[in-house]
């Protein structure tokens, strides 16, 4: 404490010495008198404003208790496993008259030998149901290998209609070598599918002449020959063949279109709560408090949580929450995602919530599953995914703060500046202490000090109360003269307090410090002739 105010002391001393030296700079003879002093030094207000975020508190009627409130984004699920599809490859063989490629087939200069349009299943899961009429990718890949065993350099040539990248259907070629020394031809090139948007219902069966309604995709393949070993063509042997194979490979989806299937996401989310000083005996009157989860469900595709534990720090709370509570989807019809309000009341009268928060826990955490499209709609096909617009949620928890402890506070030792220079004071600091908050504090002082003195006082403090209009006031009195302020020493505290059970605090609590010196100031002015 003698630390706190030593700054602000030698500043209104500097003042006070210097205007005396001015007034009596024309002195001849050695004089000093004690003059009577009475200086404030300090005069500090705290509030709740001064030290709380006005967002983390719920003000009401000012004889009611203020609320806490926190509103803390979290994770619900990684949504990431509804972003990311399975890798899809698709291959193709070549060799001997029934794969096309028959012994003696001669292959001439700029001859298209290979020409073929396939249609392959892309692979979105269909264990879980997964049916997909469209999709836009955010990034991803087709990595294409090729290899052969024919003496000539071909060109290859892939297309997919109902794949656009810019506007434009995908095509994209690229060389291979010609096998040699009984070595194949072989390479291997990417294609960056970022921005690139997939048509799952332009594919043609071949048996029936219809559309495919999901999952399937066109191919165009040729292969061009280019240069050859002997200029006069090149004749397939029996062992010759050719391999094509492509994957679609970590794709994922800025948007999707179809029926998301049916499958399960694990649920893990926690916030910090109470991260204050512990408090000696605490006891806690938290009725009417409320903790709810709210979700923005901006996906166009049901879903149902299940809760498995609700912990507030180690305890984990009882009660009727388990069971499956359905969040509707949203309705997508211009682009943007129109959702439902939602939300669950974790504080159930029912469970043992606010007995457990009354214990002043350090987190809330809840454990459990999200279940996507629990109703089956795999015949509508009115599932819809867009990045822009991920789910969110968030708890909101709203606390009355009706608290209360008894005992000590906390127990500190601090150094005493050691002042250099000090005025020939003998006299009192004193702090005058008043408060509105609904605690009676007692604080002991003792200092001790390096030439043998030691000074110890105690402070007792009323409570105050705001619905009561009454000020909790005392005043504590430290001597103060010029052998303890110049000779240093360590101050110890003990900060005890009661609140005689738990108190409702409504924010517009303060509490004031006030500091005063007074005693006798001894001046003495030495102005001999020069």
């Amino acid at each position: 404490m003698m630390t706190l105010f030593s700054h602000r002391l030698r500043v209104a001393w500097a003042i006070a010495g210097a205007t005396v030296v001015l007034g009596l700079g024309g002195c001849q003879n050695e004089l000093s008198w004690g003059n009577d002093v009475h200086v404030p030094v300090l005069d500090d207000r705290l509030s709740w404003s001064d030290i709380v975020p006005d967002s983390l508190f719920q003000e009401g009627d000012p004889t009611e208790a203020v609320r806490f409130a926190l509103q803390d984004t979290v994770d619900v699920v990684d949504w990431g496993a509804v972003l990311e599809i399975p890798d899809t490859t698709w291959a193709i063989q070549y060799g001997g008259e029934e794969e096309g490629l028959p012994e003696g087939f001669p292959i001439l200069p700029g001859a298209n030998f290979i020409a073929v349009t396939d249609v392959f299943e892309f692979n979105v899961d269909p264990s879980r149901g997964v049916e997909l009429e469209f999709a836009e990718i955010s990034s991803g890949a087709i990595e294409i290998e090729a290899s052969h065993t024919l003496g000539l350099e071909m060109n290859m040539v892939y297309e997919f209609p109902h794949i656009t990248l810019d506007g434009q259907p995908l095509l994209f070629e690229f060389n291979l070598p010609s096998a040699e020394g009984g070595v194949p031809g072989s390479a291997t090139t990417t294609v960056d599918l970022s921005g690139a948007q997939f048509d799952f219902t332009q594919a043609v069966d071949s048996e029936t002449g219809l559309n495919f309604d999901t999952n399937m995709l066109d191919i165009t393949l040729v292969a061009v020959a280019s240069e050859f070993a002997n200029p006069n063509g090149y004749l397939v042997q029996a062992s010759d063949s050719i391999r094509l194979e492509l994957t679609f490979q970590s794709l994922v989806m800025e948007k999707l279109e179809g029926y998301f299937g049916n499958w399960m996401l694990p649920m893990n989310l926690g916030v910090g709560l109470f991260d204050t000083i512990p408090l000696p005996e605490p006891v806690a009157d938290f009725e009417g408090m409320a903790l709810r989860l709210h979700m923005d469900n901006t996906m166009g595709a049901d879903l149902r949580l299940y809760l498995d534990t609700l912990a507030l720090g180690e305890l984990l709370v009882e009660g009727d929450l388990m069971a499956g509570h359905d969040i509707p989807r949203a309705i997508w019809t211009t682009g943007v995602p129109e959702t439902t309000p939602w939300s669950l009341d974790l504080a159930s009268p029912t469970s043992t919530f606010v007995q457990s928060l009354e214990t002043f826990p350090d987190t809330v955490s809840v454990k459990g599953r999200v279940e996507l499209n629990p109703f089956d709609t795999s015949d509508l096909l009115m599932d819809r995914w867009d990045a822009q617009f991920l789910p969110t949620a968030w708890l909101e928890l709203s606390v009355p703060i009706r608290v209360g402890a008894n005992g000590l506070l906390f127990s500190e030792s601090f150094d005493l500046e050691v002042l250099d220079e000090w005025p020939g004071f003998d006299g009192f600091l004193h702090l005058d202490f008043t408060h509105t908050f609904p605690i009676e504090v007692e604080a002991n002082l003792r200092a001790e000090l390096l030439n043998g003195t030691v000074v110890q006082d105690t402070l007792l403090v009323p409570a105050g109360s705001v619905p009561n209009g009454t000020v909790g006031a005392s005043t504590l009195s430290i001597p103060l003269n010029e052998e303890n302020a110049t000779t240093g020493g360590t101050m110890f505290v003990d900060f005890a307090i009661n609140t005689f059970g738990a108190q409702p605090f409504t924010g517009q609590e303060y509490v004031r410090i006030q500091g005063r010196l007074e005693g006798t100031q001894t001046i003495v002015i030495d102005n001999g002739e020069d």
